[in-house]
Order: structure tokens, then C-alpha cells, then sequence
């Protein structure tokens, strides 16, 4: 299926089994489902608008072409990722942890030349467990952490509660803090880098980035 170039804002390919290649690229998509679409081997989503993509259903892929988009997650792991040759997906700026069948085997055959196999942004990694990052809704709106970039101690700020349980992930997706019944956290032991931190409260999370100096 060709049907880039257009100004697609939807698009509903639910019903095509046997889809096999899917050129999309440079529409106003905000959402693309394949996972009806276990026959699909080459998918160009690139230079849209997608936020989120998981392909890990589709274990026929070769081929993904998913940059320029505003993608902040992004699973690829299928069972069969020594079988896609070709995975890009540089310029998602909000972007910074892959799903992927091996970290090992992704670093090895990640290469951003003239004409990449795998390419991710310097500040996306591959990880095997990237974290869940939580969904902001009303009562998560007001939540905040501050100074930001840091370089000791990070405040949460919470209209009335505590959170309930704080986790922090590396790029690797890996849980390397976690503390519970808190409003802040001493962080200067910390390497400097790039960091999310997980926050409950009242039972719902969101996912926040932060910087350690």
C-alpha cells in the first residue's frame, strides 16, 4: 500500500492481513496500529506525527523506517529483530528508550552512516525493559520536580500528598533508585546524565525526565 505524500491524519489498515508493505511516510499521522498485520515486512512511517509505535507483533518485519516523528515510545521487539535489517528512527526527540529483542545485538549493529542499518538519536539507547512511562491525567497535572537540571536533591511537589513510591530508570531502562513515602530525593550519588523518574500517587504514575549534573 502507497499512500504517502498526502495529508493523512487517520489511517485504518486493521482489516489488511495480508498487508505486506506499507509506505505512509509523510502524512499528519498521529496513531498507526499494525498489529492485525502479521504478513507485514516493510513499514515507512517516517515524517509524521506518530507519538507512540509498537511493532513487536510483527515478526516478518525487514524493514522500518520510523523517523521524524514525535515518538516518545517505540517497541520493536518481535522475537525476530536479527531479521530486520533496516530500523530508523533518528529524530524522535522525545525518544529515549527502544524495546528490543537484545540491547546487546542492537548496540552492535546500530550505525548512523551515509546509509544506516539500525540508527537511533545519541539521546535514544536500546534496552530489553524500557520503562513504563505513566499517563498524566487531571490529578497528575499539577505535579512537579524541580531543580531540573540537578545536582543533589530532587523535590517533588504535590498539591497535599506524598508520593507513594518514587523509581528512577536509567537510559538502559534499568531501576536504579526507588524510594517510597517521600517528597524528595538525594540524587548527587548519581552518574550525570539523563534520568526518568517514576512517581504513584493515589494509586496513578507519571514519568518524568531529569538531568544530573
Amino acid at each position: 500500500m502507497y499512500c504517502a505524500a498526502n495529508q493523512l491524519t487517520s489511517l485504518d489498515v486493521s482489516q489488511n492481513s495480508n498487508l505486506g508493505v506499507l509506505h505512509c511516510e509523510a502524512n499528519q499521522l498521529t496513531s498507526l496500529d499494525v498489529s492485525q498485520n502479521s504478513n507485514l515486512g516493510v513499514l515507512y512511517c517516517d515524517a509524521n506525527q506518530l507519538t507512540s509505535l509498537d511493532v513487536s507483533q510483527n515478526s516478518n518485519l525487514v524493514t522500518l523506517a520510523c523517523f521524524s516523528n514525535d515518538l516518545s515510545t517505540l517497541n520493536i521487539q518481535n522475537g525476530a529483530n536479527t531479521d530486520l535489517t533496516v530500523m530508523r528512527a533518528y529524530d524522535n526527540f522525545d525518544l529515549y528508550c527502544v524495546e528490543v529483542d537484545s540491547e546487546a545485538y542492537a548496540n552492535n549493529i546500530n550505525n548512523c552512516s551515509l546509509s544506516p542499518l539500525w540508527c537511533i538519536s545519541a539521546t535514544t539507547s536500546y534496552s530489553e525493559d524500557c520503562p513504563v512511562l505513566g499517563i498524566n491525567d487531571n490529578a497528575l497535572a499539577t505535579v512537579s520536580i524541580y531543580p531540573n537540571p540537578v545536582k543533589n536533591i530532587i523535590y517533588i511537589e504535590s498539591p497535599n500528598h506524598l508520593a507513594e513510591s518514587v523509581r528512577v530508570y536509567n537510559l538502559q531502562g534499568q531501576l536504579i533508585m526507588q524510594e517510597t513515602a517521600v517528597n524528595e530525593l538525594q540524587v548527587s550519588e548519581l552518574e550525570s546524565g539523563l534520568y526518568f523518574i517514576n512517581l504513584s500517587i493515589e494509586g496513578k504514575t507519571v514519568t518524568k525526565k531529569f538531568v544530573k549534573l
